[in-house]
């Protein structure tokens, strides 16, 4: 949902077939390009997933996301390696603003 410059979303993600390469997990699709200064626009709850606390971060002038979580006090972007089980489920919301 897109108000003013605020665009609101959620989405569910369930069932990887790539559980072994070393490919960051991009989502992709979202409805218009961020004007986000490179930061954390919202949050994930995972399962079959082996990197806690999920952060999705965006950037500026792209329509995708990627997914960062802690391991041991440095920052993990999530891998397709990082799943372990191919029902894997990633559920997140956020928001972010945009110039569209």
């Amino acid at each position: 949902t897109k108000v003013g410059n605020k665009v609101n979303f959620w989405f569910n993600m369930i069932g990887f077939s790539d559980l072994t390469t070393s490919a960051n997990v991009i989502i992709g699709g979202l409805p218009f390009v961020s004007n986000v200064v490179y930061g954390t626009v919202g949050s994930a709850m995972t399962e079959y997933v082996d990197v806690p606390s999920h952060n999705l971060y965006t950037g500026t002038g792209v329509s995708t996301m990627t997914l960062y979580g802690n391991t041991t006090g440095s920052w993990v972007q999530l891998s397709h390696a990082n799943f372990n089980n191919s029902g894997a489920q990633i559920y997140g919301s956020g928001s972010y603003t945009t110039n569209s």
